[in-house]
């Protein structure tokens, strides 16, 4: 929550709670929970010094509502809910509780708007549910930058095939050829083997009861289709990539044989030359 001095005054906007919650991901994105834009700013000021590389093109942030319901009058009747604060505490944070799963199952996400219980004494949890739903829209941001990237790729690179179909050649470097090459191993690599991007998140090995709240959140944000395509579109320049190599290898080949022809001839020039010169000596 922000204090300290480290936030301007009104930096919260979340009345109900009366605490702004910040997530950071090892991958390069922060989620934020009941601040203001300023303080949102502020935040990203405050970290851009540990930024480690940026993207080449700018990006929307991904903005998601969310506001708090009450929980039903029948949970306080059917769980014998008391108004002993640290009995509450205990209840909520206890993850055998009978009461936690049926609870988490009334978190939902439509429309952009995620719907939280308010959850009596129970900060953890509630922090814990945030983020569950964090980790969904992390991914889906992340997920947006691959995105980005490879539409990037596709606008430098969508006209070669058409050209080479045209001329029967390629303006394009070795050079480039493999920047290009080490793009699309990047990004692939990056989608198929960090396991924490686009997987669920080892987080979720012991706060399992989260996990349906983490799955809305992805299929809501339609995580596994967008990866699919995605993969997709890798595949389709990967394509593109193996047609560009072969062009430059028949290139390549074709410079070869002619400089093969040329040397045999200069090697047969020279043969009757020493021919001639030992008849006419």
């Amino acid at each position: 929550a922000p204090g300290g001095g480290m936030f301007p005054e009104g930096s919260v906007e979340d009345d109900v709670s009366g605490v702004g919650e910040i997530f950071f991901f090892s991958y390069g994105i922060i989620v934020m929970w009941g601040l203001s834009r300023e303080a949102e700013k502020h935040v990203l000021a405050e970290v851009r010094e540990f930024e480690n590389g940026s993207l080449e093109v700018d990006m929307e942030p991904e903005l998601l509502d969310y506001r708090y319901i009450s929980l039903p009058r029948e949970f306080f009747v059917k769980f014998e809910l008391s108004g002993d604060s640290d009995a509450m505490t205990r209840l909520w944070n206890d993850h055998d509780s009978p009461i936690r799963t049926p609870v988490i199952a009334l978190n939902k996400i439509e429309r952009d708007l995620i719907h939280l219980p308010m959850i009596p004494e129970a900060g953890e949890l509630m922090t814990c549910l945030k983020l569950a739903y964090s980790h969904g829209a992390a991914q889906s941001s992340k997920l947006e930058s691959f995105e980005t990237a490879v539409e990037d790729i596709f606008n430098r690179v969508g006209e070669m095939p058409v050209q080479l179909a045209e001329t029967g050649h390629l303006n394009i470097s070795d050079e480039e050829l493999l920047k290009l090459c080490g793009e699309l191993y990047t990004y692939s690599a990056y989608i198929n083997l960090q396991t924490d991007i686009l997987e669920t998140p080892d987080w979720f090995w012991d706060n399992e009861d989260l996990e349906p709240v983490y799955l809305k959140t992805a299929k809501y944000l339609d995580i596994s289709k967008r990866t699919a395509i995605l993969n997709i579109r890798l595949n389709t320049l990967n394509d593109m990539y193996a047609l560009f190599r072969d062009e430059r290898n028949l290139q390549s080949g074709y410079w070869l044989t002619w400089i093969v022809i040329w040397l045999i001839i200069i090697e047969v020039v020279i043969a009757l030359i020493e021919v001639a010169e030992i008849i006419h000596p």
